[in-house]
């Protein structure tokens, strides 16, 4: 498959879920290659499972999941056409319905796909079956890529009946590890948590031969997620795509007003509801037992507090320094004067860390169809390293995560832009964040791991490791906004300003 491997440096960089737009392409290699369906005429495509090595200016290398679909007519999605010839097209196997229905065939039958350096590995949940009693209609149904933006690739499948039931997610960007979105969301579904999160139905691997151990790999063989399928969750749109529509139509109809505040009360009450739905996915967490030590839940030591706060600390005077040039910017010379000097309190004992969602924001978040709420995406920030993602963290990081986006979303749905927000939105943003923490700590209540709490007892300790983490998150988005939209600095500045004063 030369030809692939020829066309992959033209065909990365537009693509959306493509993570090095800031690095040149200066080689591109297929790293292994196994065929799901090999090419034979009359019968159908060429189904290629491929992983490729991207080598970037730097010298920094990644890995791409990059299948392709051969075929001697025209692919049934020509946008994913990259190159003809006389022989047939190439394309990217992710857009191919044949692609999606044979992954689906593989899954069910926990297909091995040998490749040259190691193997594809389709594994099934252990209740495939039992969650998903609908696989042989799916299998006779439609399949088709999800045209969402997002950073990976998504394939929906639908019933005869057009209901969508399944998915397969793909991460594009590959590490060697486990991705915590399988390892989490597996959890949750062997755990009674499938009312909190959609269930897993099975996993993409790919395990390189010999534990994949080459100088050329640093050394480095370990299991890989490619994918993994999971339940669809009918739903009214993501947690930031509800509230927002909400806000706007209260905004259309002028906010202030008493009918527009009397339609926003729903959205508060949804939104206390995803605090208990939160802290009923930390309480399910947090029951992990001993022996599974990816889980289990240990404690918090100085050592930690102490790693987060100068992670914050150089953070912090990175991005003092950054707002210090903004003299445009209102308030971010007076910003940057705080974050040069931070101080923190002393961090209370006795807490637990566990496994979290890790990136929790209202887009991470489901609005089902029948009223309630479905969290997903446990993938963590894919920037990060892997190794960091699965770390264990303190609870109130997702809870900080969700206050903030409770923010972002009265900035984004305020008629005069994210530097003007109206009165009637700011209460409405108070009370969202009100009724959020109200909700999460009546259900969390003085939950324990053992001796160790899941967060602090008294109110003074809790604001303040929720005000670390609120921190972290502001100062990140900080940075985001000036190098990205430097039209919505004022949001993160304003978050920065009310917790520093």
């Amino acid at each position: 498959m030369g030809r692939w491997a020829e066309a992959l440096p033209t065909y990365l960089p537009p693509q959306r879920w493509f993570a090095d737009k800031n690095r040149a392409i200066e080689a591109v290699r297929l790293r292994d290659t196994a065929w799901l369906a090999p090419p034979a005429a009359g019968t159908g495509p060429g189904l290629l499972l491929a992983i490729a090595q991207v080598d970037l200016s730097g010298g920094i290398g990644a890995a791409y999941w990059t299948p392709a679909v051969w075929s001697q007519t025209e692919p049934a999605a020509p946008a994913a056409r990259v190159l003809d010839g006389a022989q047939g097209w190439l394309g990217d196997a992710m857009a191919a319905p044949e692609f999606a229905a044979a992954c689906l065939a593989a899954l069910r039958s926990g297909r091995r796909v040998g490749g040259e350096h190691g193997v594809f590995v389709f594994h099934a949940s252990p209740s495939l079956e039992r969650d998903f009693p609908n696989l042989a209609a799916l299998a006779a149904g439609r399949a088709r890529l999800s045209q969402a933006e997002q950073s990976n690739s998504t394939v929906l499948y639908s019933d005869a009946g057009g209901r969508t039931r399944l998915l397969l997610k793909c991460f594009r960007r590959l590490a060697p590890g486990l991705n915590p979105d399988a390892e989490v969301t597996g959890y949750l579904t062997a755990h009674d948590g499938a009312h909190l999160a959609p269930p897993l139905a099975g996993t993409i691997e790919y395990l390189p031969s010999g534990g994949g151990a080459t100088p050329a790999d640093g050394g480095i063989g370990t299991v890989w997620t490619v994918g993994i399928f999971q339940g669809y969750v009918a739903n009214d749109g993501d947690g930031w795509e509800w509230v927002l529509r909400a806000l706007r139509a209260a905004a259309r109809d002028g906010g202030a007003t008493q009918g527009a505040r009397a339609a926003l009360t729903p959205t508060l009450e949804a939104i206390a509801e995803l605090g208990r739905c939160t802290a009923e996915m930390h309480l399910r967490l947090a029951a992990a037992p001993a022996a599974m030590a990816a889980f289990a839940a240990e404690p918090i030591r100085q050592e930690d507090w102490a790693e987060w706060r100068q992670a914050l600390e150089r953070n912090a005077a990175a991005m003092a320094t950054e707002l210090a040039a903004q003299t445009a910017a209102p308030g971010a010379g007076e910003v940057a004067r705080w974050l040069g000097g931070l101080k923190f309190p002393a961090f209370p004992s006795g807490l637990a860390k566990i496994r979290v969602h890790g990136d929790f924001h209202l887009g991470q978040t489901l609005r089902t169809r029948d009223g309630g709420w479905r969290l997903f995406d446990f993938e963590g920030e894919p920037a990060r390293p892997l190794a960091e993602r699965r770390q264990k963290l303190c609870v109130l990081k997702d809870v900080a995560g969700l206050l903030r986006s409770l923010d972002y979303a009265a900035g984004a749905a305020s008629p005069a832009g994210p530097a003007a927000i109206p009165a009637w939105l700011e209460a409405w943003r108070l009370e969202a964040r009100q009724r959020f923490q109200a909700a999460y700590f009546a259900r969390l209540g003085d939950a324990r791991c053992g001796a160790l709490r899941l967060a602090p007892a008294s109110e003074e300790e809790r604001l303040a490791v929720l005000n670390f983490f609120e921190l972290e998150k502001a100062v990140y988005e900080a940075g985001y906004e000036l190098r990205n939209r430097p039209d919505w600095l004022a949001l993160p500045l304003a978050g920065l300003e009310r917790l520093l004063r």
